[in-house]
């Protein structure tokens, strides 16, 4: 036993007397149990002795168990100690208990949960709570507005992973296309788009992910190519094209808008027919059959192929047009037009190039191949007759006939050809000059 020395009193001048060996000990040995990081689980033996201290330091390392698990997140422990300091770590228990099923709660959307049993922990513990709240809220919000806009948008809205197979699709693609979105998730985007664009518009994804791969927020990437429709048919689309990253940076897919553009297309090409062909025969203006004809010439001198021209002027339309006017005037054009079309061949060349001369470029022809499309045709314009108030209107042509020469130019084979068209109305019309046979004459 520790005798009790509260009634001993001593002179204030008197020095306190030393503490007993076995008081110093336990102490030390309680002060060990309570800092030390793994102290001895029993008592030294040589203090068995000390009445009480084994119940003591049982009582420590029970406590210092239980604590050690809470600090560690194990709230399944039990503790057989009673009392004070017990029931309140009991209560820290349950209350800790009780946090992690609100929490769990929270996980699952409940965010009516709220703390207040922990002070400034249950303040903080509230405020995320409510931004939580606020948070997913706006999320859904926006879910919602996304999911509006998706659903009501007339342009396509897709998404393709990092394969480039679909994993959405709008509504809006069967009002476009026919497709139900079952139809296409899984597939490959290429599949939407029609056969002749797949290879270019693969590798203009290629060329795209190349310049982009160290770009943090790129510009889309825009085409334009036909979609393939269910009933067999094709819409023209502009297709808009923005990567999507994972966590890491790469791209792991595409959110794909697609609008149709096939009036814009429709609007494009009566714009360029407009540009390029004459209003009143349907052929090539002069410019655009200048613009062809330069890419012709220039092939051939590459190539070393063959190329002849044609030039073509109605004899006496003059006579004509004084005679019935010009709306008769404007059937005998597109009447001579028509005749002389159907002598020439697809890759032929044929416009016209003012008032009632024309011109025709044969790719891949000769002197003598041109000499007798010129005479099929100039015998076709002959033959017809355009109706009109009495007899028919009848007509004929005049042509002068030019093989290219290595080197030669197109304005120096227009020359050419139209000295050899002269000929022929110097000769008496209604026939076909080649300047070979003028240059021979001259000789």
């Amino acid at each position: 036993m520790i005798p009790d020395q509260t009634s001993q009193t001593s002179p204030a001048f008197e020095a306190a007397p030393p503490a007993q060996p076995d008081l110093q000990r336990v102490l030390a040995v309680i002060q060990d149990a309570l800092k030390l990081a793994a102290p001895p689980q029993t008592p030294p033996d040589d203090l068995a002795h000390v009445q009480g201290l084994a119940p003591l330091y049982a009582l420590i390392m029970d406590l210092r168990r239980f604590l050690l698990g809470l600090s560690q997140g194990d709230l399944q422990q039990q503790l057989s100690q009673k009392g004070y300091l017990a029931g309140v770590l009991k209560s820290f228990q349950s209350n800790l208990s009780h946090l992690t099923w609100q929490a769990q709660m929270i996980a699952e959307g409940d965010f009516s949960q709220r703390v207040d049993f922990l002070g400034d922990f249950s303040l903080a513990f509230n405020s995320m709570v409510a931004h939580l709240r606020n948070s997913i809220e706006a999320i859904h919000e926006s879910e919602e507005r996304y999911r509006f806009l998706a659903e009501n948008s007339a342009d396509i809205i897709w998404r393709i992973d990092a394969d480039h197979r679909f994993i959405y699709a709008s509504p809006a693609d069967e009002r476009m296309r026919g497709f139900n979105h079952k139809e296409i998730l899984g597939q490959p985007v290429w599949s939407a788009m029609h056969p002749d664009f797949v290879a270019l518009m693969q590798e203009r994804c290629q060329d795209y992910l190349g310049a982009i791969a160290d770009v943090a927020d790129p510009a889309p990437l825009r085409v334009e190519v036909p979609l393939l429709c269910k009933d067999g048919g094709s819409v023209w689309a502009e297709i808009l094209s923005n990567p999507v990253r994972g966590k890491d940076g790469s791209i792991c897919g595409f959110h794909l808008v697609a609008r149709d553009i096939s009036l814009r297309k429709q609007m494009e090409e009566e714009l360029q027919r407009l540009a390029s062909t004459d209003s009143l025969t349907g052929i090539c203006n002069r410019r655009y059959f200048l613009q062809r004809a330069q890419v012709e010439l220039l092939r051939s001198e590459r190539y070393g192929l063959s190329l002849a021209l044609l030039m073509v002027d109605i004899d006496r339309f003059k006579r004509v047009n004084d005679t019935f006017g010009h709306a008769m005037g404007d059937e005998v054009l597109k009447a001579v037009v028509e005749a002389c079309r159907q002598n020439l061949r697809k890759v032929d060349i044929f416009g016209r190039l003012g008032g009632e001369e024309f011109a025709a470029l044969l790719p891949q022809t000769g002197q003598a191949g041109a000499q007798t499309m010129a005479e099929r045709m100039r015998q076709s314009v002959a033959d017809i007759g355009i109706p009109a108030h009495g007899d028919p209107i009848r007509v004929t042509i005049s042509l002068g006939l030019a093989e290219l020469r290595h080197g030669e130019s197109l304005d120096e084979l227009m020359r050419r050809a139209d000295a050899a068209l002269y000929q022929a109305k110097d000769e008496g019309r209604n026939r076909t000059c080649t300047f070979g046979a003028l240059e021979d004459a001259k000789a």
